[in-house]
Protein backbone atom coordinates (compact mmCIF):
# COMPACT_ATOMS: atom_id res chain seq x y z
CA UNK A 1 0.00 0.00 0.00
CA UNK A 2 1.56 3.47 -1.04
CA UNK A 3 0.17 5.40 2.08
CA UNK A 4 2.16 2.23 3.98
CA UNK A 5 5.23 2.45 1.83
CA UNK A 6 5.72 6.59 2.25
CA UNK A 7 4.80 5.88 6.20
CA UNK A 8 7.40 3.45 6.68
CA UNK A 9 10.16 5.42 5.14
CA UNK A 10 9.54 8.11 7.25
CA UNK A 11 9.84 5.42 10.14
CA UNK A 12 13.15 4.17 8.78
CA UNK A 13 14.54 7.56 9.20
CA UNK A 14 13.07 8.26 12.61
CA UNK A 15 14.52 4.60 13.58
CA UNK A 16 17.48 5.79 12.58
CA UNK A 17 17.88 9.02 14.46
CA UNK A 18 16.34 7.22 17.52
CA UNK A 19 19.47 5.13 17.66
CA UNK A 20 21.23 8.13 17.15
CA UNK A 21 20.03 9.50 20.08
CA UNK A 22 20.46 6.59 22.22
CA UNK A 23 24.21 6.13 21.40
CA UNK A 24 24.76 10.02 22.66
CA UNK A 25 22.66 9.40 25.72
CA UNK A 26 24.85 6.78 26.31
CA UNK A 27 28.24 8.55 25.94
CA UNK A 28 26.82 11.65 27.62
CA UNK A 29 25.87 9.55 30.56
CA UNK A 30 29.29 7.33 30.62
CA UNK A 31 30.93 10.97 30.48
CA UNK A 32 29.09 12.66 33.69
CA UNK A 33 29.24 9.37 35.40
CA UNK A 34 33.27 9.60 34.97
CA UNK A 35 32.82 13.08 36.51
CA UNK A 36 30.43 12.36 39.75
CA UNK A 37 32.45 11.65 42.65
CA UNK A 38 29.80 8.89 44.46
CA UNK A 39 30.32 7.54 47.91
CA UNK A 40 33.73 9.28 48.09
CA UNK A 41 35.22 7.01 45.37
CA UNK A 42 35.86 7.93 42.08
CA UNK A 43 34.03 5.70 38.83
CA UNK A 44 35.71 2.78 38.47
CA UNK A 45 34.92 0.56 35.66
CA UNK A 46 35.45 -2.56 33.74
CA UNK A 47 35.48 -1.62 29.95
CA UNK A 48 34.59 -4.58 28.72
CA UNK A 49 31.06 -4.63 30.37
CA UNK A 50 30.37 -1.17 29.43
CA UNK A 51 30.72 -2.39 25.95
CA UNK A 52 28.67 -5.18 26.52
CA UNK A 53 26.01 -3.65 27.71
CA UNK A 54 26.20 -1.06 25.03
CA UNK A 55 25.75 -3.20 22.53
CA UNK A 56 22.90 -5.12 24.35
CA UNK A 57 21.03 -1.32 24.55
CA UNK A 58 21.45 -0.99 20.85
CA UNK A 59 20.05 -3.97 20.35
CA UNK A 60 16.47 -3.86 23.12
CA UNK A 61 16.14 -0.50 21.30
CA UNK A 62 16.20 -1.62 17.93
CA UNK A 63 14.08 -4.40 18.76
CA UNK A 64 11.46 -1.91 20.65
CA UNK A 65 11.68 1.12 18.20
CA UNK A 66 11.72 -0.92 15.03
CA UNK A 67 8.25 -2.29 16.14
CA UNK A 68 6.69 1.17 16.01
CA UNK A 69 3.49 0.13 13.89
CA UNK A 70 3.28 2.28 10.44
CA UNK A 71 0.39 5.04 11.22
CA UNK A 72 -2.61 4.58 9.82
CA UNK A 73 -3.55 6.20 7.17
CA UNK A 74 -6.69 7.26 8.65
CA UNK A 75 -5.50 7.67 12.08
CA UNK A 76 -5.44 10.74 14.30
CA UNK A 77 -1.32 11.39 14.41
CA UNK A 78 -0.81 13.80 17.45
CA UNK A 79 2.70 14.08 19.45
CA UNK A 80 0.92 12.37 22.57
CA UNK A 81 1.17 8.90 20.77
CA UNK A 82 5.15 9.27 20.14
CA UNK A 83 5.26 10.30 24.28
CA UNK A 84 3.58 7.32 25.31
CA UNK A 85 5.29 4.80 22.70
CA UNK A 86 8.94 6.81 24.20
CA UNK A 87 7.75 6.44 27.94
CA UNK A 88 6.41 3.02 27.50
CA UNK A 89 9.41 1.35 25.44
CA UNK A 90 11.74 2.82 27.74
CA UNK A 91 9.92 1.40 30.62
CA UNK A 92 10.15 -2.11 29.20
CA UNK A 93 13.79 -1.64 28.39
CA UNK A 94 14.69 -0.50 31.72
CA UNK A 95 13.11 -3.73 32.80
CA UNK A 96 15.01 -5.58 30.10
CA UNK A 97 18.30 -4.06 31.05
CA UNK A 98 18.25 -5.00 35.04
CA UNK A 99 17.21 -8.39 34.11
CA UNK A 100 20.22 -8.71 32.22
CA UNK A 101 22.36 -7.55 34.69
CA UNK A 102 20.51 -9.49 37.61
CA UNK A 103 20.99 -12.71 35.57
CA UNK A 104 24.44 -12.65 34.92
CA UNK A 105 26.64 -12.71 38.04
CA UNK A 106 29.57 -10.53 38.57
CA UNK A 107 28.39 -8.28 35.72
CA UNK A 108 28.74 -4.79 37.54
CA UNK A 109 27.24 -1.79 35.89
CA UNK A 110 27.20 1.48 37.93
CA UNK A 111 23.48 2.19 38.87
CA UNK A 112 24.02 5.88 38.77
CA UNK A 113 25.01 5.42 35.19
CA UNK A 114 21.85 3.70 34.55
CA UNK A 115 19.76 5.94 35.73
CA UNK A 116 21.43 9.02 34.18
CA UNK A 117 21.21 6.91 30.88
CA UNK A 118 17.76 6.11 30.86
CA UNK A 119 16.45 9.74 32.23
CA UNK A 120 18.34 11.48 29.44
CA UNK A 121 17.85 9.11 26.73
CA UNK A 122 13.71 9.57 27.29
CA UNK A 123 14.16 13.27 27.33
CA UNK A 124 16.14 13.19 24.54
CA UNK A 125 13.78 10.81 22.55
CA UNK A 126 10.94 12.96 23.30
CA UNK A 127 12.77 16.32 22.09
CA UNK A 128 14.04 14.81 19.14
CA UNK A 129 9.99 13.31 18.31
CA UNK A 130 8.85 16.87 18.86
CA UNK A 131 11.05 18.10 16.46
CA UNK A 132 9.88 15.49 13.54
CA UNK A 133 6.36 16.21 14.86
CA UNK A 134 6.88 20.23 14.29
CA UNK A 135 9.31 19.74 10.98
CA UNK A 136 5.71 16.96 9.38
CA UNK A 137 3.34 19.74 10.51
CA UNK A 138 5.32 22.84 9.15
CA UNK A 139 5.44 20.78 5.61
CA UNK A 140 1.56 19.98 5.64
CA UNK A 141 0.76 23.53 6.02
CA UNK A 142 2.88 24.52 3.30
CA UNK A 143 0.64 21.61 1.26
CA UNK A 144 4.09 19.18 0.92
CA UNK A 145 4.02 15.28 1.81
CA UNK A 146 -0.13 15.85 1.88
CA UNK A 147 -2.08 12.34 0.63
CA UNK A 148 -4.47 12.37 -1.85
CA UNK A 149 -7.42 11.08 -1.78
CA UNK A 150 -10.87 11.08 -3.95
CA UNK A 151 -13.63 9.98 -1.49
CA UNK A 152 -16.85 7.80 -3.49
CA UNK A 153 -20.22 7.25 -1.64
CA UNK A 154 -23.16 8.70 0.23
CA UNK A 155 -24.72 8.21 3.40
CA UNK A 156 -24.10 9.17 7.22
CA UNK A 157 -20.82 7.01 7.73
CA UNK A 158 -19.75 8.93 4.21
CA UNK A 159 -20.66 12.45 5.56
CA UNK A 160 -18.95 11.82 9.03
CA UNK A 161 -15.33 10.86 7.01
CA UNK A 162 -15.65 13.77 4.96
CA UNK A 163 -16.37 15.74 7.98
CA UNK A 164 -13.32 14.51 10.08
CA UNK A 165 -10.95 14.80 6.98
CA UNK A 166 -11.86 18.61 6.52
CA UNK A 167 -12.14 19.46 10.24
CA UNK A 168 -8.32 18.11 10.96
CA UNK A 169 -6.20 19.61 8.13
CA UNK A 170 -2.98 18.63 10.15
CA UNK A 171 -3.85 14.82 9.32
CA UNK A 172 -2.50 15.51 6.16
CA UNK A 173 -4.90 14.04 3.91
CA UNK A 174 -6.93 16.02 1.30
CA UNK A 175 -10.40 15.19 -0.62
CA UNK A 176 -9.79 16.11 -4.49
CA UNK A 177 -12.47 14.64 -5.87
CA UNK A 178 -16.02 13.99 -3.95
CA UNK A 179 -17.91 11.43 -6.23
CA UNK A 180 -21.59 10.46 -5.61
CA UNK A 181 -21.98 6.37 -6.21
CA UNK A 182 -24.68 6.99 -8.63
CA UNK A 183 -22.64 8.88 -10.80
CA UNK A 184 -19.36 5.94 -10.39
CA UNK A 185 -19.41 5.14 -13.82
CA UNK A 186 -17.14 4.34 -16.33
CA UNK A 187 -17.07 8.24 -17.62
CA UNK A 188 -15.71 8.89 -14.23
CA UNK A 189 -13.09 6.22 -13.77
CA UNK A 190 -11.59 8.19 -17.34
CA UNK A 191 -11.18 11.02 -15.45
CA UNK A 192 -9.84 9.80 -12.35
CA UNK A 193 -7.34 8.76 -14.32
CA UNK A 194 -5.30 12.39 -15.38
CA UNK A 195 -6.12 13.12 -11.67
CA UNK A 196 -2.84 13.04 -8.99
CA UNK A 197 -4.14 10.96 -6.46
CA UNK A 198 -2.84 8.79 -3.79
CA UNK A 199 -5.89 6.54 -3.03
CA UNK A 200 -9.76 6.54 -3.05
CA UNK A 201 -11.87 5.56 -0.25
CA UNK A 202 -15.65 4.30 -0.71
CA UNK A 203 -18.01 4.57 2.19
CA UNK A 204 -21.52 3.29 0.82
CA UNK A 205 -24.74 1.48 1.51
CA UNK A 206 -24.11 -2.67 1.44
CA UNK A 207 -25.87 -2.83 -1.32
CA UNK A 208 -24.37 -0.58 -3.74
CA UNK A 209 -20.89 -2.27 -3.56
CA UNK A 210 -22.29 -5.08 -6.33
CA UNK A 211 -22.65 -2.18 -8.70
CA UNK A 212 -19.06 -0.66 -8.22
CA UNK A 213 -17.05 -4.21 -8.79
CA UNK A 214 -15.71 -3.56 -12.50
CA UNK A 215 -15.41 -0.17 -11.29
CA UNK A 216 -13.03 -1.08 -8.70
CA UNK A 217 -11.26 -3.67 -10.38
CA UNK A 218 -9.83 -1.24 -13.27
CA UNK A 219 -8.98 1.21 -10.81
CA UNK A 220 -7.15 -1.46 -8.93
CA UNK A 221 -5.46 -2.39 -12.27
CA UNK A 222 -4.39 1.20 -12.99
CA UNK A 223 -2.29 1.04 -9.50
CA UNK A 224 -4.47 3.06 -7.42
CA UNK A 225 -5.15 1.96 -4.38
CA UNK A 226 -9.05 1.14 -2.76
CA UNK A 227 -9.97 1.57 1.05
CA UNK A 228 -13.56 -0.03 1.14
CA UNK A 229 -15.31 1.24 4.61
CA UNK A 230 -16.40 -2.16 6.13
CA UNK A 231 -17.93 -1.43 9.82
CA UNK A 232 -21.23 -1.43 8.72
CA UNK A 233 -21.12 -4.51 6.84
CA UNK A 234 -19.69 -6.47 9.36
CA UNK A 235 -20.63 -4.64 12.56
CA UNK A 236 -17.11 -4.74 13.97
CA UNK A 237 -17.40 -3.03 17.40
CA UNK A 238 -14.04 -3.01 18.69
CA UNK A 239 -12.81 -5.85 16.38
CA UNK A 240 -9.73 -5.18 14.22
CA UNK A 241 -9.11 -6.67 10.46
CA UNK A 242 -6.19 -7.99 8.72
CA UNK A 243 -5.59 -9.11 5.01
CA UNK A 244 -3.88 -12.82 4.72
CA UNK A 245 -2.51 -14.13 1.45
CA UNK A 246 -2.06 -18.00 1.40
CA UNK A 247 -0.91 -18.92 -1.91
CA UNK A 248 -3.55 -18.01 -3.79
CA UNK A 249 -6.07 -17.56 -1.51
CA UNK A 250 -6.84 -14.13 -0.15
CA UNK A 251 -8.72 -14.06 3.26
CA UNK A 252 -9.98 -11.00 5.45
CA UNK A 253 -9.61 -11.76 8.77
CA UNK A 254 -11.66 -10.57 11.90
CA UNK A 255 -9.64 -10.50 15.29
CA UNK A 256 -10.60 -9.13 18.46
CA UNK A 257 -6.98 -8.28 19.69
CA UNK A 258 -4.81 -6.08 16.96
CA UNK A 259 -2.19 -7.60 15.25
CA UNK A 260 0.58 -5.36 16.59
CA UNK A 261 -0.67 -6.73 20.06
CA UNK A 262 0.20 -10.15 19.08
CA UNK A 263 3.50 -9.30 19.00
CA UNK A 264 3.85 -7.65 22.60
CA UNK A 265 2.24 -10.56 23.85
CA UNK A 266 5.06 -12.70 22.55
CA UNK A 267 7.46 -10.52 24.68
CA UNK A 268 4.79 -10.55 27.67
CA UNK A 269 5.10 -14.66 27.31
CA UNK A 270 8.71 -14.54 27.37
CA UNK A 271 9.18 -12.35 30.38
CA UNK A 272 6.66 -14.48 32.21
CA UNK A 273 9.17 -17.47 31.38
CA UNK A 274 12.27 -16.01 32.67
CA UNK A 275 10.57 -14.21 35.73
CA UNK A 276 9.12 -18.43 36.24
CA UNK A 277 12.53 -19.50 36.66
CA UNK A 278 13.70 -16.67 39.16
CA UNK A 279 10.69 -17.45 41.16
CA UNK A 280 11.02 -21.25 40.83
CA UNK A 281 14.62 -20.70 42.30
CA UNK A 282 13.62 -18.11 44.61
CA UNK A 283 10.72 -19.71 46.08
CA UNK A 284 12.27 -23.27 46.18
CA UNK A 285 12.41 -23.49 50.50
CA UNK A 286 8.46 -22.30 50.41
CA UNK A 287 7.83 -25.48 47.71
CA UNK A 288 10.30 -27.78 50.13
CA UNK A 289 8.45 -26.94 53.77
CA UNK A 290 5.16 -26.71 51.88
CA UNK A 291 5.31 -30.17 50.43
CA UNK A 292 7.04 -31.80 54.00
CA UNK A 293 3.89 -30.25 55.60
CA UNK A 294 1.45 -31.78 53.47
CA UNK A 295 3.32 -35.25 53.41
CA UNK A 296 3.03 -35.62 57.24
CA UNK A 297 0.08 -34.07 57.81
CA UNK A 298 -2.14 -35.34 54.58
CA UNK A 299 -0.28 -38.48 52.91
CA UNK A 300 0.50 -38.20 49.34
CA UNK A 301 -0.36 -36.77 46.48
CA UNK A 302 1.36 -33.55 47.44
CA UNK A 303 -0.24 -32.08 44.37
CA UNK A 304 -3.44 -31.66 43.07
CA UNK A 305 -3.45 -32.17 38.94
CA UNK A 306 -6.74 -30.99 36.79
CA UNK A 307 -6.99 -30.73 33.66
CA UNK A 308 -7.91 -26.68 32.48
CA UNK A 309 -8.94 -25.16 29.53
CA UNK A 310 -5.83 -22.46 28.39
CA UNK A 311 -4.79 -20.61 25.25
CA UNK A 312 -7.80 -21.32 22.46
CA UNK A 313 -9.76 -23.72 24.09
CA UNK A 314 -6.35 -25.73 24.30
CA UNK A 315 -6.60 -28.23 27.78
CA UNK A 316 -3.23 -28.86 29.86
CA UNK A 317 -3.00 -30.17 33.03
CA UNK A 318 -2.81 -27.24 35.91
CA UNK A 319 -1.01 -28.03 39.31
CA UNK A 320 -1.67 -26.98 42.79
CA UNK A 321 -0.83 -27.85 46.57
CA UNK A 322 -3.21 -30.10 47.39
CA UNK A 323 -6.28 -28.54 50.33
CA UNK A 324 -8.62 -31.38 49.90
CA UNK A 325 -9.38 -34.95 51.15
CA UNK A 326 -8.25 -37.24 48.66
CA UNK A 327 -11.66 -38.53 47.46
CA UNK A 328 -13.21 -34.75 47.27
CA UNK A 329 -14.03 -34.69 43.58
CA UNK A 330 -16.52 -37.75 44.58
CA UNK A 331 -17.93 -35.72 47.31
CA UNK A 332 -18.72 -32.78 45.05
CA UNK A 333 -21.81 -34.10 43.42
CA UNK A 334 -23.80 -33.91 47.03
CA UNK A 335 -22.54 -30.41 47.51
CA UNK A 336 -23.26 -28.98 44.14
CA UNK A 337 -26.81 -27.63 45.49
CA UNK A 338 -24.58 -25.14 48.14
CA UNK A 339 -22.94 -23.66 45.18
CA UNK A 340 -22.58 -19.97 46.23
CA UNK A 341 -21.81 -18.89 42.61
CA UNK A 342 -24.24 -17.83 39.65
CA UNK A 343 -23.45 -19.89 36.38
CA UNK A 344 -21.38 -22.85 35.53
CA UNK A 345 -18.85 -22.38 38.34
CA UNK A 346 -18.32 -23.86 41.53
CA UNK A 347 -17.56 -22.42 44.72
CA UNK A 348 -18.68 -22.35 48.68
CA UNK A 349 -17.65 -20.53 51.75
CA UNK A 350 -16.03 -23.30 54.34
CA UNK A 351 -15.89 -26.10 52.15
CA UNK A 352 -15.84 -29.22 54.66
CA UNK A 353 -14.00 -31.31 51.48
CA UNK A 354 -10.87 -28.67 52.39
CA UNK A 355 -8.49 -29.67 55.21
CA UNK A 356 -7.08 -27.47 58.18
CA UNK A 357 -3.53 -26.98 56.54
CA UNK A 358 -5.50 -26.45 53.17
CA UNK A 359 -7.18 -23.55 54.69
CA UNK A 360 -4.46 -22.40 55.43
CA UNK A 361 -2.76 -22.50 52.05
CA UNK A 362 -5.84 -21.46 50.54
CA UNK A 363 -6.36 -17.78 52.72
CA UNK A 364 -2.92 -16.67 51.41
CA UNK A 365 -3.12 -18.06 48.08
CA UNK A 366 -0.07 -20.25 48.52
CA UNK A 367 -2.19 -23.52 46.94
CA UNK A 368 -1.81 -21.49 43.61
CA UNK A 369 2.36 -21.09 43.66
CA UNK A 370 2.48 -24.76 41.67
CA UNK A 371 1.19 -22.81 38.51
CA UNK A 372 4.81 -20.96 38.20
CA UNK A 373 5.66 -24.46 36.76
CA UNK A 374 2.56 -23.87 34.01
CA UNK A 375 3.95 -20.74 33.55
CA UNK A 376 7.31 -22.23 33.00
CA UNK A 377 6.17 -24.33 30.34
CA UNK A 378 4.51 -21.82 28.48
CA UNK A 379 0.63 -22.94 29.54
CA UNK A 380 0.34 -19.98 31.61
CA UNK A 381 1.13 -16.75 32.31
CA UNK A 382 1.22 -14.27 35.60
CA UNK A 383 -2.07 -12.36 34.68
CA UNK A 384 -4.50 -13.72 32.60
CA UNK A 385 -8.05 -14.73 33.27
CA UNK A 386 -7.97 -17.65 35.73
CA UNK A 387 -8.09 -21.48 33.67
CA UNK A 388 -11.56 -23.05 33.54
CA UNK A 389 -12.45 -26.42 33.47
CA UNK A 390 -13.76 -28.51 30.69
CA UNK A 391 -17.07 -28.73 32.15
CA UNK A 392 -17.58 -25.11 32.55
CA UNK A 393 -16.51 -23.91 28.85
CA UNK A 394 -19.38 -26.09 27.62
CA UNK A 395 -21.54 -23.88 29.31
CA UNK A 396 -20.36 -20.52 28.12
CA UNK A 397 -21.86 -18.29 26.08
CA UNK A 398 -20.31 -17.19 22.90
CA UNK A 399 -18.76 -14.03 24.38
CA UNK A 400 -17.73 -15.85 27.51
CA UNK A 401 -15.20 -17.88 24.73
CA UNK A 402 -12.98 -14.75 24.54
CA UNK A 403 -11.52 -15.09 27.78
CA UNK A 404 -9.90 -18.19 26.07
CA UNK A 405 -8.10 -15.89 23.23
CA UNK A 406 -5.31 -14.87 26.31
CA UNK A 407 -3.29 -17.13 28.32
CA UNK A 408 -4.67 -18.15 31.33
CA UNK A 409 -2.97 -16.90 33.97
CA UNK A 410 -1.64 -17.06 38.48
CA UNK A 411 -3.75 -13.72 38.89
CA UNK A 412 -5.97 -11.20 37.56
CA UNK A 413 -8.49 -8.29 37.46
CA UNK A 414 -11.06 -10.80 39.03
CA UNK A 415 -9.17 -11.29 41.97
CA UNK A 416 -8.34 -7.98 42.71
CA UNK A 417 -11.97 -6.49 41.93
CA UNK A 418 -13.74 -8.48 44.89
CA UNK A 419 -12.80 -12.12 43.70
CA UNK A 420 -15.68 -14.95 45.52
CA UNK A 421 -17.45 -11.52 46.08
CA UNK A 422 -18.28 -10.88 42.30
CA UNK A 423 -20.80 -13.10 40.54
CA UNK A 424 -20.06 -15.11 37.41
CA UNK A 425 -21.10 -12.22 34.38
CA UNK A 426 -19.57 -9.52 35.98
CA UNK A 427 -16.18 -12.02 36.22
CA UNK A 428 -16.06 -12.84 32.26
CA UNK A 429 -16.67 -9.12 32.15
CA UNK A 430 -13.97 -8.39 34.13
CA UNK A 431 -11.52 -10.72 31.72
CA UNK A 432 -12.39 -9.20 29.08
CA UNK A 433 -12.11 -5.74 30.14
CA UNK A 434 -8.48 -7.14 31.14
CA UNK A 435 -8.28 -7.82 27.73
CA UNK A 436 -9.53 -5.36 25.97
CA UNK A 437 -7.14 -2.52 27.91
CA UNK A 438 -4.10 -5.01 28.02
CA UNK A 439 -0.30 -3.97 28.34
CA UNK A 440 2.80 -4.81 30.05
CA UNK A 441 2.44 -1.92 32.19
CA UNK A 442 -1.47 -2.82 33.15
CA UNK A 443 -0.09 -6.35 34.40
CA UNK A 444 2.22 -4.73 36.95
CA UNK A 445 -0.33 -2.77 38.45
CA UNK A 446 -2.11 -6.00 38.73
CA UNK A 447 0.26 -7.60 40.16
CA UNK A 448 1.53 -4.93 42.31
CA UNK A 449 -2.45 -4.85 43.48
CA UNK A 450 -2.51 -8.70 44.02
CA UNK A 451 0.15 -8.72 47.04
CA UNK A 452 -2.06 -6.68 49.18
CA UNK A 453 -4.87 -9.06 48.57
CA UNK A 454 -3.40 -12.26 49.25
CA UNK A 455 -1.55 -10.37 52.64
CA UNK A 456 -4.97 -10.20 53.53
CA UNK A 457 -6.12 -13.69 53.46
CA UNK A 458 -9.45 -13.15 51.63
CA UNK A 459 -9.08 -16.44 49.73
CA UNK A 460 -11.31 -19.47 50.38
Amino acid sequence: MVFKKLTNTKNIYILSSDILVTIISFWISFFLRSRIVWKNENFRYNSQYYNIIFIFILLIWFLLYSKKSSDDTFKEKYFRNDFFEIIVNNFYASLFIFTFIFLIKGFIISRVFLVLFILLNTIFLLIERRIFYDIRLKNIRKGKNVIKIILIGEGRRFEEFEEKIKKNPDWGITIVKRIKSENFDKNEIENIKSIPVDGIVIIDEKENFEGMTEQVTKLVESGINIFFELDHLFNLKKFFLNIEKYKEFNFLELASIKREDYQKLQLKYFLDRIFAIIFLILLSPIFFIISIVILLLNGKPVFFVQERVGLNGRTFKMFKFRTMEKDAENKKILLKQKNQMKGPVFKIMNDPRITPFGKFLRKYSLDELPQIINILKGEMSFVGPRPPLVNEVKEYDFWHRRRLSFKPGLTCLWQISGRNEIDFEEWMKKDLEYIDNWSLLYDMLIILKTIPVILKGNGW
